[in-house]
C-alpha cells in the first residue's frame, strides 16, 4: 500500500507543477474577449506550455486512476480535462473531444456542474475543427459547448452569446439558415438582456443576422438589422473603419436587392470615402466595393459610368494579384454584360473569353457563376448572328447543370427557356416546345410556377405553339402567363406590357379584332403607367394599333394612333430610321382612303428615308414604291406612276417577293 501510494504521489506532484504553470500562463494571456480573436491553438497553450511532457505525465495518471477505479469522480474528470486541453495543444481534436466531453459527463453524474473552462475548450475545438474544413465537427462541438453552458448557467452571458454567433455560423454554413437565423436572434436576446448589445461584439452580432435575413430573402429586416449596427458602430466610433466600410458595402448591396439603385450608390459612395482615408482604397475588399458601384450604375442607365467603376475595379484587382480568382472572372462578366448593354459586341466577347479563361484555370467554370458565364456567352454569340455557337454555349451549361446536379433548380429552368428561344429562330419548333416543357415541369417540382420567370416561358410556350400552328394553344398559354403575372405583382412592367401585345396579337390572328384593341388598350396603359410609351416598344405598340382601327374601317382612329407614334419618334429623334419609314407608308396608306392629299407627302418622304437608309431595295420598299406609284396616278402623273412600278417590281424580283403581288 504504501508503495502504490508512492506511485500515486509522483504523478500527482507532477500534475501541481503543471497546474502552477497553467496558472502562470492564464495570468500573462488575453482577457475572454481577446481570446476570441486569437488562433484556438494560442487560447489552449495558456492552460499547457510543455505539452509533450504533460500528456505523457496525464496519461500515466489516467492509467493510474482507471487501476484504482477512480476515474469516475470529481478528481478523475479534473484530470480527463487536463488531458483534453494537452490534447487539443497537440492538434489532436477528436481525442481532446472525446476527453472533454467525458469529463463534464463525470461531473455532471457526480451532480457537479461543468468545469468554467470546459464550454470554451469545447468551443475552441470547435473553432479547429471548421479551421480544418469539419463543418460536421465544428457544430458538434459548438452544440456540446451550449449544453455545457447551459447546465453550469452560463448560456445567458456576453460569451455564451458569442458562442451562439458561432452555433448560427456553423449550422448556415451546413444549409440550415432557419437554424442559423434562431441561433443569432437568441445571441440578440442575450446581449439586449445583459446590456451589451450596444458593443463592437452587438454590432458583429446583428451584421450576421442581417447576412442571414438576406438568405431568407428578407431584405427589409437585413436592412434593419444593418442599420442598427451602423448606428452601434457610430455610437462606438468604429464606423470609419474597414469593417465600417465593409457593412456599407453590404447596406448598398441589400439596398440594390430592393432595387433602390441610388440608396445603394450613396452607401457606396460613403464606404469609399471611408477606405480612401483608412487607406484601403487598393485591396480586394475595395475591389469588390467598386464592381457592385459599376453594377449599380449599369441598373440607372448609365453604361459609361458602370464600365469606368469596372475597368477600376480590374486595375485594382491586377495589382492585388487577385484578377485570376472567382473575383476577377465575375468582373469579366461584368465588364462582358456592360459591353454588350453597349453595342460592343466585340469587347463583351472578349471579356467573357477572359473570364471563361479564369475559370478554367481556376477551376470554377463548372459551378453555377460558371453556368451563368456560359449563358451570357451564348447571348451574345447570338446578338452576333452566331446561333449555332450560341446553342453551343447554351449547351455546355446545360451540362454542366447536368454534371454538377444543379438540373432541378430554377436557374436550370431559365436555362432551358434560353435554349428554347434558341430552337425556334432555328426553325426547330419541337426542339424548343420540348426544353420549355422540361423548364415548365421544373417550375412546378421546385414551387416556382407562379414566379415572372414561369410567365416569361409560357409566353414563348405561346410563341412556338403559334409556329406550330396551334393558334388556341398559344392563346392559352399567353392567358395562363397572363393569369400569372397579375397574381405575382408583374404586369405593370414592360414585360407584362409585352404580355398584353402578344395576347392582341394572338386575338388578331382569330380575327377577333374587338379582343385584340381590348389587349392593346392594356398594353398601351401599362407602358404610360411606367412612363416607357415614348419607345420603340410605345411606337410599335401604336403602329399595330392603327392597323386594326384601319382594318375596322376607322380611318380616323388609326390615323390618330400613327400621328401619336410620329411624335414619339419625332420627340426621341429615330423617324429617320426604316421603321420611321414604315409607319409612314401606313400614314399614307389611310390618307389615301381618307382621300387625303397628304398620302403622298407621307410617301415621298418615307421613299426619301428608304433610299438615305438604304432599305429601299426591301420587300417593304418596293410595297411604298407600289402605293407611291397609286398616289402618282391620282394625281395625273402617269409617267411617274410607271416608273415607280417598274421600279417597285424590280425590287420585289430581285428580293423573291413579286408572286406576292
Amino acid at each position: 500500500a504504501c508503495a502504490r501510494a508512492r506511485r500515486i504521489c509522483k504523478p500527482l506532484e507532477v500534475l501541481e507543477a503543471v497546474e502552477d504553470e497553467d496558472t502562470e500562463a492564464s495570468d500573462d494571456d488575453s482577457t475572454p474577449s481577446q481570446e476570441r480573436t486569437l488562433p484556438p491553438s494560442a487560447w489552449a497553450r495558456t492552460c499547457c506550455r510543455e505539452t509533450g511532457g504533460a500528456l505523457g505525465n496525464y496519461t500515466e495518471m489516467l492509467r493510474i486512476y482507471e487501476s484504482m477505479d477512480r476515474l469516475e469522480t470529481p478528481e478523475g474528470a479534473e484530470l480527463l480535462l487536463k488531458i483534453a486541453k494537452a490534447k487539443f495543444d497537440n492538434g489532436e481534436l477528436e481525442g481532446a473531444f472525446f476527453d472533454c466531453a467525458e469529463a463534464c459527463r463525470i461531473r455532471e453524474h457526480a451532480g457537479l456542474s461543468a468545469p468554467c473552462d470546459g464550454p470554451e475548450l469545447m468551443k475552441s475545438i470547435g473553432v479547429a475543427r471548421g479551421q480544418r474544413g469539419d463543418l460536421d465537427g465544428q457544430l458538434e462541438a459548438y452544440l456540446q459547448a451550449r449544453r455545457l453552458r447551459e447546465f453550469a448557467g452560463t448560456l445567458e452571458t456576453p460569451e455564451g452569446a458569442v458562442l451562439l454567433v458561432g452555433v448560427g455560423l456553423a449550422k448556415g454554413a451546413g444549409g440550415d439558415f432557419d437554424g442559423k437565423l434562431e441561433a443569432l436572434m437568441e445571441a440578440l436576446r442575450i446581449r439586449e438582456c445583459t446590456g451589451s448589445l450596444e458593443t463592437l461584439d452587438g454590432a458583429l452580432l446583428l451584421t450576421a443576422i442581417a447576412h442571414a435575413r438576406g438568405q431568407q430573402r428578407d431584405v427589409s429586416g437585413e436592412l434593419e438589422a444593418y442599420a442598427t449596427a451602423r448606428r452601434i458602430r457610430e455610437r462606438v466610433g468604429a464606423l470609419e473603419t474597414a469593417a465600417g466600410a465593409s457593412l456599407l458595402t453590404s447596406i448598398g448591396k441589400a439596398r440594390f436587392q430592393q432595387g433602390d439603385a441610388r440608396g445603394a450608390l450613396k452607401a457606396f459612395a460613403e464606404a469609399r470615402k471611408i477606405r480612401e482615408c483608412t487607406g484601403t482604397a487598393a485591396t480586394l475588399d475595395s475591389a469588390l466595393l467598386t464592381v457592385q458601384v459599376g453594377l449599380a450604375k449599369s441598373e440607372l442607365g448609365d453604361l459609361a459610368g458602370a464600365l469606368e467603376s469596372f475597368r477600376e475595379a480590374r486595375r485594382i484587382h491586377e495589382c492585388t494579384g487577385t484578377l485570376e480568382t472567382s473575383d476577377g472572372a465575375n468582373l469579366m462578366s461584368s465588364i462582358g454584360s456592360a459591353c454588350h448593354r453597349c453595342g460592343d459586341l466585340t469587347g463583351a466577347l472578349q471579356s467573357y473569353a477572359e473570364a471563361r479563361r479564369i475559370r478554367e484555370r481556376t477551376g470554377t467554370l463548372e459551378t453555377p457563376k460558371g453556368v451563368s458565364l456560359l449563358t451570357s456567352l451564348g447571348s451574345v454569340r447570338n446578338s452576333r448572328g452566331d446561333l449555332e455557337g450560341a446553342l453551343a454555349a447554351h449547351a455546355e451549361a446545360s451540362w454542366i447543370r447536368k454534371r454538377t446536379g444543379l438540373v432541378e433548380t430554377p436557374d436550370a429552368a431559365k436555362l432551358l427557356t434560353a435554349i428554347g428561344k434558341l430552337s425556334i429562330q432555328r426553325k426547330d419548333v419541337n426542339g424548343a416546345l420540348k426544353a420549355y416543357a422540361d423548364a415548365r415541369r421544373i417550375h412546378e417540382q421546385t414551387g416556382t410556377y407562379e414566379t415572372a420567370d414561369c410567365a416569361d416561358l409560357l409566353q414563348q410556350v405561346g410563341v412556338a405553339k403559334g409556329r406550330s400552328g396551334d393558334l388556341l394553344g398559344k392563346l392559352n398559354a399567353y392567358m395562363e402567363a397572363r393569369r400569372i403575372r397579375e397574381r405575382t405583382g408583374t404586369l405593370e412592367t414592360l414585360e407584362g406590357a409585352s404580355l398584353a401585345q402578344a395576347i392582341g396579337f394572338a386575338h388578331l390572328q382569330g380575327g377577333a379584332l374587338r379582343t385584340t384593341l381590348e389587349a392593346y388598350a392594356e398594353a398601351q396603359g401599362i407602358l404610360e403607367r411606367v412612363g416607357q410609351l415614348e419607345t420603340e416598344l410605345g411606337v410599335d405598340l401604336l403602329m399595330n394599333i392603327g392597323k386594326v382601327r384601319a382594318e375596322q374601317g376607322n380611318l380616323e382612329g388609326a390615323l390618330k394612333a400613327y400621328t401619336e407614334a410620329i411624335h414619339i419618334y419625332e420627340k426621341i429623334g429615330t423617324l429617320e430610321s426604316p421603321n420611321g419609314a414604315e409607319l409612314l407608308t401606313y400614314i399614307g396608306i389611310v390618307k389615301a382612303q381618307r382621300g387625303d392629299s397628304g398620302g403622298y407627302e407621307a410617301y415621298e418622304r418615307a421613299l426619301r428615308i428608304r433610299r438615305t437608309t438604304g432599305t429601299l431595295e426591301t420587300p417593304e420598299g418596293g410595297r411604298l414604291l407600289l402605293h407611291l406609284s397609286d398616289a402618282k396616278g391620282a394625281r395625273g402623273d402617269i409617267q411617274g406612276q410607271l416608273e415607280a412600278q417598274a421600279e417597285a417590281r424590280l425590287i420585289r424580283l430581285r428580293t423573291g417577293v413579286l408572286r406576292s403581288l
